[in-house]
Protein backbone atom coordinates (compact mmCIF):
# COMPACT_ATOMS: atom_id res chain seq x y z
CA UNK A 1 0.00 0.00 0.00
CA UNK A 2 2.83 2.40 0.82
CA UNK A 3 4.53 1.86 -2.53
CA UNK A 4 1.34 3.11 -4.19
CA UNK A 5 2.06 6.53 -2.63
CA UNK A 6 5.37 6.81 -4.50
CA UNK A 7 5.62 9.16 -7.42
CA UNK A 8 8.68 10.46 -9.17
CA UNK A 9 8.16 14.20 -9.22
CA UNK A 10 9.09 15.92 -12.46
CA UNK A 11 8.12 19.29 -11.00
CA UNK A 12 11.01 21.72 -10.60
CA UNK A 13 11.38 25.16 -9.08
CA UNK A 14 10.89 26.66 -12.55
CA UNK A 15 7.34 25.25 -12.55
CA UNK A 16 6.48 27.29 -9.45
CA UNK A 17 5.64 30.87 -10.38
CA UNK A 18 6.84 33.64 -8.10
CA UNK A 19 7.05 32.93 -4.35
CA UNK A 20 10.77 33.69 -4.28
CA UNK A 21 10.88 34.11 -0.48
CA UNK A 22 8.97 30.87 0.14
CA UNK A 23 11.11 28.88 -2.31
CA UNK A 24 14.28 30.34 -0.81
CA UNK A 25 13.20 29.35 2.73
CA UNK A 26 12.51 25.76 1.61
CA UNK A 27 15.81 25.49 -0.26
CA UNK A 28 17.72 26.83 2.73
CA UNK A 29 16.02 24.30 5.01
CA UNK A 30 16.93 21.27 2.94
CA UNK A 31 20.44 22.51 2.11
CA UNK A 32 21.08 22.77 5.85
CA UNK A 33 19.79 19.22 6.29
CA UNK A 34 21.95 17.89 3.44
CA UNK A 35 25.13 19.73 4.43
CA UNK A 36 28.03 17.62 5.70
CA UNK A 37 28.94 18.62 9.22
CA UNK A 38 32.57 19.04 10.23
CA UNK A 39 33.70 16.57 12.92
CA UNK A 40 32.59 17.42 16.47
CA UNK A 41 30.11 20.07 15.26
CA UNK A 42 26.64 19.56 16.71
CA UNK A 43 24.51 21.37 14.12
CA UNK A 44 21.51 19.51 12.81
CA UNK A 45 19.70 20.71 9.74
CA UNK A 46 15.92 20.64 9.80
CA UNK A 47 14.53 17.44 8.30
CA UNK A 48 11.01 18.57 9.02
CA UNK A 49 9.35 21.44 7.16
CA UNK A 50 5.81 22.58 7.91
CA UNK A 51 4.07 24.51 5.14
CA UNK A 52 1.03 26.35 6.43
CA UNK A 53 -1.38 28.86 5.08
CA UNK A 54 -4.75 29.21 3.37
CA UNK A 55 -6.00 26.41 1.10
CA UNK A 56 -5.08 26.53 -2.57
CA UNK A 57 -1.82 28.46 -2.22
CA UNK A 58 0.47 25.80 -3.73
CA UNK A 59 1.76 23.83 -0.74
CA UNK A 60 1.53 20.53 -2.64
CA UNK A 61 3.27 22.05 -5.67
CA UNK A 62 6.10 23.32 -3.45
CA UNK A 63 6.56 19.85 -1.93
CA UNK A 64 6.64 18.27 -5.41
CA UNK A 65 9.19 20.84 -6.58
CA UNK A 66 11.35 20.06 -3.53
CA UNK A 67 11.36 16.34 -4.37
CA UNK A 68 11.91 17.05 -8.07
CA UNK A 69 14.84 19.35 -7.41
CA UNK A 70 16.47 16.77 -5.13
CA UNK A 71 15.71 13.90 -7.55
CA UNK A 72 14.27 12.15 -4.49
CA UNK A 73 11.61 9.49 -4.12
CA UNK A 74 8.39 11.43 -3.48
CA UNK A 75 5.76 10.01 -1.14
CA UNK A 76 2.50 11.93 -1.31
CA UNK A 77 0.63 10.73 1.79
CA UNK A 78 -2.81 12.18 2.36
CA UNK A 79 -4.52 11.63 5.70
CA UNK A 80 -7.13 9.49 3.94
CA UNK A 81 -4.35 7.16 2.73
CA UNK A 82 -2.92 6.74 6.21
CA UNK A 83 -6.00 6.50 8.42
CA UNK A 84 -7.89 3.25 8.80
CA UNK A 85 -11.03 2.17 10.59
CA UNK A 86 -9.17 -0.86 11.97
CA UNK A 87 -7.47 -0.33 15.32
CA UNK A 88 -3.68 -0.30 14.96
CA UNK A 89 -3.60 -0.26 11.16
CA UNK A 90 -2.97 3.49 10.95
CA UNK A 91 0.15 3.21 13.11
CA UNK A 92 1.38 0.33 10.94
CA UNK A 93 0.91 2.46 7.83
CA UNK A 94 2.84 5.38 9.36
CA UNK A 95 5.71 3.08 10.36
CA UNK A 96 5.73 1.41 6.94
CA UNK A 97 5.80 4.80 5.21
CA UNK A 98 8.96 5.87 7.02
CA UNK A 99 10.57 2.44 6.65
CA UNK A 100 10.10 2.43 2.87
CA UNK A 101 11.22 6.08 2.65
CA UNK A 102 14.46 5.27 4.49
CA UNK A 103 15.03 2.28 2.24
CA UNK A 104 14.55 4.38 -0.93
CA UNK A 105 16.40 7.48 0.33
CA UNK A 106 16.88 10.21 -0.56
CA UNK A 107 13.16 10.61 0.00
CA UNK A 108 10.63 13.36 0.55
CA UNK A 109 7.51 12.46 2.51
CA UNK A 110 4.71 14.94 1.95
CA UNK A 111 1.87 14.68 4.47
CA UNK A 112 -1.05 16.77 3.30
CA UNK A 113 -3.63 17.74 5.93
CA UNK A 114 -1.23 16.60 8.63
CA UNK A 115 -3.58 17.86 11.33
CA UNK A 116 -5.83 14.83 10.66
CA UNK A 117 -2.93 12.52 11.57
CA UNK A 118 -1.34 14.55 14.34
CA UNK A 119 -4.20 16.23 16.16
CA UNK A 120 -3.36 17.67 19.56
CA UNK A 121 -3.27 15.14 22.41
CA UNK A 122 -6.01 16.39 24.70
CA UNK A 123 -8.49 14.79 27.02
CA UNK A 124 -10.84 14.48 23.99
CA UNK A 125 -8.41 12.39 21.94
CA UNK A 126 -9.13 8.69 21.64
CA UNK A 127 -6.52 5.97 22.04
CA UNK A 128 -6.25 5.37 18.28
CA UNK A 129 -5.35 9.06 17.73
CA UNK A 130 -2.81 8.91 20.55
CA UNK A 131 -1.14 5.86 19.01
CA UNK A 132 -0.84 7.54 15.61
CA UNK A 133 0.67 10.68 17.17
CA UNK A 134 3.11 8.61 19.25
CA UNK A 135 4.18 6.60 16.21
CA UNK A 136 4.66 9.76 14.15
CA UNK A 137 6.78 11.31 16.90
CA UNK A 138 9.02 8.25 17.02
CA UNK A 139 9.33 8.03 13.23
CA UNK A 140 10.04 11.73 12.78
CA UNK A 141 12.79 11.45 15.39
CA UNK A 142 14.28 8.47 13.58
CA UNK A 143 16.45 7.55 16.59
CA UNK A 144 17.02 3.99 15.36
CA UNK A 145 18.58 5.34 12.16
CA UNK A 146 20.72 8.25 13.39
CA UNK A 147 23.99 6.39 12.75
CA UNK A 148 22.99 5.21 9.25
CA UNK A 149 21.62 8.66 8.40
CA UNK A 150 19.37 7.98 5.39
CA UNK A 151 18.11 11.30 4.05
CA UNK A 152 14.36 11.57 4.55
CA UNK A 153 12.83 15.03 4.43
CA UNK A 154 9.36 15.25 5.98
CA UNK A 155 7.09 18.02 4.73
CA UNK A 156 3.76 18.59 6.40
CA UNK A 157 1.04 20.86 5.06
CA UNK A 158 -1.86 22.32 6.98
CA UNK A 159 -4.39 25.12 6.91
CA UNK A 160 -4.82 24.95 10.69
CA UNK A 161 -1.40 24.71 12.41
CA UNK A 162 -2.91 25.52 15.81
CA UNK A 163 -4.65 22.10 15.77
CA UNK A 164 -1.34 20.19 15.60
CA UNK A 165 0.12 18.43 18.61
CA UNK A 166 2.93 20.44 20.21
CA UNK A 167 5.29 17.46 20.01
CA UNK A 168 4.66 17.20 16.27
CA UNK A 169 5.24 20.95 15.87
CA UNK A 170 8.66 20.55 17.51
CA UNK A 171 9.56 17.90 14.90
CA UNK A 172 8.93 20.51 12.19
CA UNK A 173 11.40 23.23 13.23
CA UNK A 174 11.19 25.00 9.86
CA UNK A 175 7.73 26.51 9.57
CA UNK A 176 7.07 28.34 6.35
CA UNK A 177 3.99 30.43 5.68
CA UNK A 178 2.62 30.09 2.15
CA UNK A 179 0.58 33.26 1.55
CA UNK A 180 -2.28 34.03 -0.77
CA UNK A 181 -1.01 35.34 -4.11
CA UNK A 182 -0.57 39.08 -4.40
CA UNK A 183 -0.93 40.98 -7.71
CA UNK A 184 2.66 40.26 -8.76
CA UNK A 185 2.31 36.52 -8.07
CA UNK A 186 -1.02 36.32 -9.92
CA UNK A 187 0.61 37.95 -12.94
CA UNK A 188 3.49 35.41 -12.77
CA UNK A 189 0.99 32.52 -12.57
CA UNK A 190 -0.86 33.76 -15.66
CA UNK A 191 2.39 34.22 -17.55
Amino acid sequence: QIKQLITQSKTTWNDVAGMADTKSAIKTAYFEALAKKPPKVEINGARGILLYGPPGTGKTLLAAATAGSLDATFFSAKASDMLSKWFGESTQKVSALFKVARKLSPSVIFMDEIEALAISRTENANSANLQVVSTMLAELDGLDFKDKDPFVLSIGATNVPWMLDTGILRRFPKRIYVPLPDCELRRAIFE
